[in-house]
């Protein structure tokens, strides 16, 4: 589809001409289009906050996704289920575009009648793992509570960039406003919007997804508690340790980068997946070993957590 940039369009921010013209989207929506690489604006792409030249055309590309199979319900609490997300996958659903998202798939998922089930959490296009959801909205709002009172532990495991011995903690605050990249300013966070870094494995060399590195990694462990959007990326990128294949975050391997939330403490109620489609399917013994280890020493029997 294209579409003519009209005379009082120009000098107007893309993403906000965008969602004139396609109203059914949304501004959300159609920064999303936008950073996925469906706009062209006289050919090129650019930054939902770039202005429109003049004169020219704005060309929505087909972005139609196939949908994603590797969704699926871990487990069910109460008012809750455990879903897991794939790479690859939103997790909202968008107006207007194919029902390639976590939400739309909850009526495949869930129990007959919980039409009204929401989700609880988000997570990037391209990091797997846990997604809450919760049947009624007293049950949401008691999650977000357990949230804000740092009474929900988060934990993904991820690949960082070069050998890392020490245990880190990321205290800065983030800088107001939604960019493409997050900036991180001085200390500040408070302390459920903190990330806690754990070395667990050190390796060289992946091949998954397009990652191809022979460089140093390390297969780190990522406590936090209410999330930001991007959060453990920047701040793994500000520590100095960006995670590999994040270009985003300064990454200089090509590729995906990989991050799983594999663990969620709810008021000690503890969901596990150890299903990251994200990563390597040939992570070494050892570095599986290490995630065991760790989840033992946390009260979670190897029994209870399915194929590893």
């Amino acid at each position: 589809m294209i579409y003519a940039i009209q005379p009082g369009m120009a000098g107007e921010r893309l993403d906000r001409a965008l969602a004139a013209i396609l109203p059914a989207f949304g501004l959300r929506g159609c920064r999303r289009m936008i950073l996925d690489g469906h706009v062209l604006v006289n050919g090129r792409g650019l930054r939902p906050g770039q202005k429109l030249p003049p004169a020219g055309s704005i060309e929505i590309l087909e972005f139609s996704t196939p949908v994603q199979e590797g969704a699926r319900l871990i487990r069910a609490c109460g008012d809750y289920f455990y879903l897991h997300k794939p790479a690859g996958m939103h997790s909202a659903s968008l107006a207007g575009r194919n029902n390639a998202s976590l939400e739309a798939r909850l009526p495949q998922l869930l129990p007959p009648g919980m039409s009204s089930t929401m989700l609880l959490q988000r997570l990037d296009y391209g990091t797997s793992g846990i997604v809450c959801a919760a049947a009624t909205e007293c049950a949401g709002n008691a999650f977000r509570q357990a949230e804000a009172a740092g009474r929900c532990h988060k934990y993904y495991l991820a690949l960082v960039e070069g050998f890392h011995y020490k245990d880190m903690l990321a205290k800065g605050k983030f800088a107001s406003g939604r960019r493409r990249r997050v900036s991180v300013l001085a200390d500040g966070a408070p302390a459920i919007r903190q990330t806690a870094f754990v070395p667990l494995w050190h390796l060289e060399g992946v091949e998954c997804n397009g990652l191809q590195t022979d460089r140093a990694l390390t297969l780190v462990l990522c406590h936090i508690f209410k999330g930001q959007r991007h959060q453990i990326r920047a701040h793994a990128a500000d520590l100095g340790f960006p995670l590999a294949g994040d270009a985003l975050y300064g990454s200089k391997i090509p590729g995906n980068f990989c991050l799983h939330n594999f663990l969620l403490d709810f008021d000690g109620d503890k969901t596990v997946d150890l299903a990251p489609d994200s990563f390597p399917a040939t992570l070494p013994k050892g570095a599986k070993k290490a995630v065991l280890a760790w989840l033992a020493k946390a009260g979670i029997a190897e029994q209870n957590l399915g194929e590893v």
